[in-house]
């Protein structure tokens, strides 16, 4: 589709359900790792940090590490299934504070009150977050005013 619209491609992230199966499963990684080498060698590919897919990719891909703004975090670095209660990060504050924590200090505060140290390059706001427009709008306000250089916000 976006070969007939002339349109190129910034960045590869699988979706869902196969984004969350890459991240745990060395199988599913290889996988799409195998296809986007021969399809796409040339597109970075957003992962999470220190997931199956990030060591499956690594030196085969470009390689970006994503986290998520507005969702919270299990001990295993998985993000808390939506079908729990805190999932979702919808408060203001506590955004802004959960990512500059990301940003400034290479770590996520996790549900149960551990820290799990990563490195990030991309951070995702899920476009079915509530006010997801007016949460990014504030989110690029506050790292600019933390001095924190970015090249994009944008949301899934």
């Amino acid at each position: 589709a976006c070969l007939n619209h002339q349109v190129s491609l910034h960045h590869i992230k699988a979706h869902g359900a196969l984004y969350n199966l890459c991240a745990q499963k060395k199988e599913y990684a290889e996988f799409l790792t195998e296809v986007l080498a021969e399809a796409y060698p040339e597109i970075p590919v957003y992962v999470p940090f220190d997931s199956e897919m990030s060591r499956v990719a690594t030196g085969k891909l470009k390689v970006l590490f994503e986290a998520f703004a507005d969702r919270n975090y299990e001990p295993d670095g998985s993000l808390v299934s939506r079908q729990k209660d805190h999932a979702v990060i919808t408060d203001e504050s506590a955004l802004i504070k959960h990512v500059l924590r990301m940003v400034q200090r290479n770590e996520i505060k996790t549900l149960d009150g551990g820290v799990l140290k990563v490195k990030i390059d991309t951070i995702c706001v899920h476009g079915d977050t509530p006010k997801a427009v007016e949460l990014l709008q504030l989110l690029n306000q506050k790292l600019e005013e933390n001095q924190i250089k970015k090249t994009t916000v944008s949301c899934k």
